[in-house]
């Protein structure tokens, strides 16, 4: 599996509470104890003061370069700047959420699994770098 391989090449895993956030709107108190037993194996990185700074000055630079609203979520601009600050990648299965110039898909993985219907499905996962020098150069250049 893919995260063993990262493993093995000695990447950490952390995740950002934003992240637990996500996983748990919704979820079944069944799905909410398994998630919450899954994430205790993670390192965390909180949501700090400067997290939220570096999260608005990261859709700041998505506006200027007129990258929609849309595109990028406050959730992910917030993951994003937590692993800008924290100089991490981010592990996904959409590169759509971090979208270019910022962010470059480092790797691609391509997983077929049988869904609850016994269906294949192709899931592509994603290990998106972020560029740190277009990101310095553009937001030491803004007005």
């Amino acid at each position: 599996m893919y995260l063993n391989e990262l493993s093995h090449r000695r990447f950490g895993f952390a995740i950002s509470d934003v992240t637990v956030f996500e996983l748990l709107c919704g979820a079944t108190i069944e799905k909410e104890n398994l998630a919450i037993e899954t994430l205790n194996l993670f390192n965390r990185y909180d949501v700090s003061i400067e997290t939220w700074i570096a999260a608005s000055h990261l859709l700041t630079l998505y506006s200027d370069k007129k990258i929609p609203n849309e595109q990028i979520s406050p959730g992910d601009s917030i993951i994003a700047a937590t692993a800008i600050l924290t100089g991490s990648l981010i592990l996904t299965g959409n590169a759509d959420d971090f979208p270019r110039p910022f962010f470059d898909a480092g790797e691609k993985r391509n997983f077929i699994y049988k869904n609850k219907k016994s269906k294949e499905v192709l899931q592509v996962i994603y290990l998106m770098v972020p560029d740190y020098e277009v990101i310095t150069k553009l937001f030491d250049g803004r007005k």
